[in-house]
């Protein structure tokens, strides 16, 4: 990070005022045609886990899928904003605290989305709630080190991460 001007990860408070007034500052972005593609696709996945939960609010299968559209829809707006970012604080703020809060939960949430098309929750219950651990503290360990995370680059579509030390953890699942 040579030449970075914030604190580092480990020493912010997570949604302190300054990460919330960097990412809702609309002065750190630039249209970048590469984040319109993600940004669409989120709103088709909010939309579709929207319209199928209101087709039936009550039935455990509808809500879990909701559920994992919304994990998939918050990572796709974050990539969105993170490609439009047009500096590295804000790109990196994004990517750890928006992009990486859907992200780490797509694996579990389509998990338990699948058991419950099966019906097969019963069975699996220990599972779920060991990889909804784990995923959070992975989440967490992103939040605030740079062991998994390192930071974010450049590159031609926009800020990209970089991984850091122990990232194949993330990438095992």
């Amino acid at each position: 990070h040579a030449g970075m001007t914030y604190q580092p990860v480990c020493l912010r408070v997570l949604f302190s005022e300054a990460v919330l007034e960097s990412i809702l500052n609309p002065s750190n972005y630039s249209f970048n045609i590469y984040a319109v593609f993600p940004l669409i696709a989120s709103l088709f996945v909010f939309f579709l886990g929207f319209l199928v939960l209101s087709k039936n609010p009550k039935s455990l299968t509808h809500i879990i899928y909701f559920i994992f559209n919304f994990s998939i829809g918050i990572y796709q707006l974050g990539e969105g904003l993170q490609f439009s970012a047009n500096n590295e604080e804000t790109a990196d703020l994004i990517f750890r605290y928006i992009t990486m809060s859907g992200a780490s939960y797509i694996t579990v949430n389509g998990y338990f989305f699948s058991l419950a098309m099966l019906d097969k929750i019963k069975g699996q219950r220990r599972f779920i709630i060991i990889g909804y651990i784990l995923f959070s503290a992975t989440l967490l360990n992103i939040f605030f080190t740079d062991l998994i995370i390192k930071g974010v680059h450049q590159t031609q579509w926009g800020y990209y991460p970089t991984a850091g030390r122990f990232a194949y953890i993330f990438i095992i699942p």
